[in-house]
């Protein structure tokens, strides 16, 4: 069925877009021309097109009046004089289905009581990996527990990942359906997400689209896809990613984007409008760095007290760039280099370790792979540095802010974010020449840098990128698009 359903819809769009666009203003001559002719042709449709079955209203004026009048009255619908619910039988019960998870006994415990009607939510994402969804979810757990959500997750990796028990450990009951292009893993998908969910939280970018199809086709109330990146589609992908993203848009599919960067994206690149709810870090883990922590992280990697170390954290890969560190360590003169250490995992073949030995810096460098808790080298650092050529938003950035360490970020787009609310960052060009020169200027003026970081940045991590903040405003987008 989701796949008659799938083929009817695209069917409908190409329809409009080919008698509209493609035979009323062609021939055409470059595929570009055809690019640009779709982009004004959406626009024109979401905001300018008067649709009689809505009102004679544009669908964007339209979908505008709706989430107004939800959001408006979210408050009042989520206040009941009882948080149990009614079933057929006149007995009361919290859910369709027992929990059997911890996190779901705490939540029966505590609502017997309480204001609020559970919400169960399935969020899906590919392999589980130690990186950013991953590990926010992590710290989002005991949040989620006080705003009433019980989650679980579903991996659609070709393997589960090595990071399934810390989930698992925080509470989470986790599946595995193993992505495939068949329709059968759209199947097995959809057969997953008819538990009794209240909502469908999509976290991956390849299979968003039929994974969204597969939601509404389950019949789940509200179903929420996540954009963790500023992608740079171009092209026939960039128009098949539109047209995608456009027709989740009218099923009603609520986008969220992680930062100001991807929502800008969104709305150049994509004509599509986001609600924004910023990335989150473990206030509990990344909180500001004593002098004592300091003493005791250095101590812990062998490093004298005076020893000027840099770190990096991220896995190895072309858009983490941290060739550009390496080659900008060559660039200095010996008694100028800091020790570096570089935190995350390699790629297979260790590129980077090649490279740091062709260029004579394998001295001043520190491979320490893969790390469970990245505290210990982000105190012991003076200075962090993150050359990307892009991200989405940078939780490693953000940790590393919230512990008060001066910052060099790539002026690029995910990291640029952060300008307006932490003063004292230096930018710089993802090259190795302005890289080596903003590691020579951030060491020349590290007091001063150290005491504005420190001052400032870790209350700016909390007000603005707290787990408890972000997950209240998921929780609160879940419960008033599943009305």
């Amino acid at each position: 069925m989701w796949r008659t359903y799938g083929n009817a819809l695209a069917e409908t769009i190409n329809g409009f877009h080919k008698t509209e666009v493609i035979r009323r203003r062609g021939p055409w001559r470059t595929l570009e021309a055809v690019e640009f002719a779709t982009l004004e042709w959406v626009d024109w449709f979401n905001h300018r097109r008067m649709l009689e079955p809505i009102g004679n209203i544009p669908p964007a004026e339209a979908e505008a009046r709706y989430y107004a009048q939800i959001e408006d009255v979210a408050m009042a619908a989520w206040l009941k004089p009882n948080g149990l619910r009614q079933n057929r039988g006149g007995s009361k019960r919290l859910l369709r289905r027992p929990l059997e998870s911890a996190i779901g006994r705490a939540n029966v415990r505590s609502w017997g009581d309480g204001v609020r009607q559970p919400i169960r939510i399935l969020h899906i994402l590919s392999e589980l990996r130690h990186s950013g969804m991953e590990a926010m979810l992590v710290s989002a757990a005991p949040h989620f527990i006080e705003q009433g959500v019980v989650s679980d997750i579903l991996a659609t990796g070709a393997e589960l990942g090595r990071f399934a028990p810390h989930l698992q450990r925080a509470g989470y009951t986790v599946r595995h359906v193993p992505f495939a292009r068949s329709p059968l893993f759209l199947w097995r998908a959809y057969q997953a997400m008819r538990g009794g969910y209240g909502a469908i939280h999509i976290h991956t970018e390849g299979a968003g689209f039929w994974l969204g199809m597969a939601a509404r086709l389950a019949g789940v109330p509200s179903v929420v896809r996540t954009i963790h990146g500023a992608f740079a589609f171009e092209g026939a992908l960039r128009w098949r990613r539109l047209i995608q993203r456009q027709a989740l848009r009218w099923l009603g599919i609520r986008h969220v984007a992680i930062g100001s960067s991807v929502q800008d994206n969104e709305r150049r690149r994509f004509l599509l409008p986001t609600t924004r709810i910023n990335n989150w870090y473990d206030d509990k883990r990344f909180t500001p760095t004593t002098g004592a922590q300091r003493l005791a992280a250095r101590a812990a990697l062998g490093l004298a007290a005076d020893t000027a170390t840099l770190v990096s954290i991220g896995n190895c890969g072309r858009v983490k760039n941290h060739r550009a560190i390496l080659e900008a360590l060559s660039m200095l003169p010996a008694e100028k280099r800091p020790l570096y250490l570089h935190v995350g995992a390699e790629e297979a073949d260790e590129p980077e370790r090649r490279l740091a030995q062709s260029l004579g810096v394998t001295a001043w460098v520190r491979f320490l792979g893969a790390q469970d808790d990245v505290c210990q080298a982000l105190r012991a650092a003076d200075l962090f540095i993150m050359p990307s050529l892009h991200e989405g938003l940078g939780n490693a950035a953000l940790e590393a802010l919230a512990t008060g360490l001066p910052c060099i970020l790539a002026d690029v787009p995910g990291l640029r974010d952060f300008q307006k609310d932490f003063p004292g960052i230096l930018y710089t060009k993802p090259d190795p020449m302005p890289v080596a020169d903003a590691i020579v200027r951030a060491f020349d003026g590290l007091a001063e840098l150290r005491q504005l970081a420190a001052h400032a940045h870790p209350r700016a991590a909390l007000l603005g990128f707290s787990a408890k903040k972000g997950v209240a405003d998921y929780a609160a987008l879940y419960r008033a698009t599943s009305r």
